[in-house]
């Protein structure tokens, strides 16, 4: 999605974006509750954001969208701006005229970030929709048609399966159990007691580990 309130820089935007074949453009906004309004909706993957837009800019767009907003990068006049961009996380800063050297750069970057295993999960609930860190959840445990994600004392369900969030997750958690997987960073301590395995969990809960799942733990 491009945002910007100059025609003609969307434009620009527009034929770089056309010189990639993976890359489509989805929509387009000029101002901030259009932004905002359009990428609720239509969840793109990447967002080209100006920085100075009437009735508001990048950051007040970033503000109201909170943790709905996707992948973006800045694009705008002014240097300024730079150190501030990456305070919340832009995946690049291009200064305007931008070049097709530096706009390929940005656009690699986004592929390759997408390709990455996630960052959060999406829970859809009752009424709401929302995101959960992936750093935040310390063991993952199948359930019938979903998974529960155990978020300290909090539990979330999550519609997927665990061989499919395992494989997504990336090696970030390890299968201790055919119906259970846990954050390798929650891992206090392993413990054997003949041929049983435990493994104990940052807060002291104990797992037990199946026999099958010893050699990847």
């Amino acid at each position: 999605m491009i945002v910007d309130d100059e025609p003609l820089a969307r434009e620009g935007l527009r034929m770089l974006c056309a010189a990639d074949p993976e890359v489509r453009v989805v929509a387009e906004a000029g101002d901030v509750d259009g932004a905002v309004e359009t990428i609720r909706r239509l969840r793109p993957d990447l967002v080209f954001l100006d920085v100075e837009m009437p009735g508001g800019g990048a950051f007040e767009a970033l503000r109201e969208l909170g943790p709905a907003t996707p992948l973006f990068v800045f694009v705008t006049a002014y240097e300024r701006y730079a150190l501030r961009a990456f305070d919340v996380q832009a995946l690049d800063y291009l200064l305007k005229p931008v070049s097709e050297t530096r706009f390929r750069d940005a656009v690699t970057r986004a592929k390759a970030a997408r390709r990455a295993s996630p960052r959060r999960l999406e829970i859809r609930e009752v009424g709401r929709v929302r995101w959960v860190d992936i750093d935040d959840i310390d063991w993952i445990e199948a359930a019938d048609y979903c998974v529960e994600l155990h978020l300290g004392a909090e539990t979330a369900l999550h519609r997927a399966s665990l061989k499919d969030l395992e494989a997504e997750l990336d090696g970030r958690f390890v299968r201790i159990h055919r119906r259970a997987m846990v954050n390798r960073d929650r891992i206090r301590e392993v413990r054997r007691r003949g041929t049983a395995v435990w493994v104990v969990l940052h807060d002291g809960r104990v797992l037990p580990v199946s026999r099958s799942a010893r050699g990847r733990l």
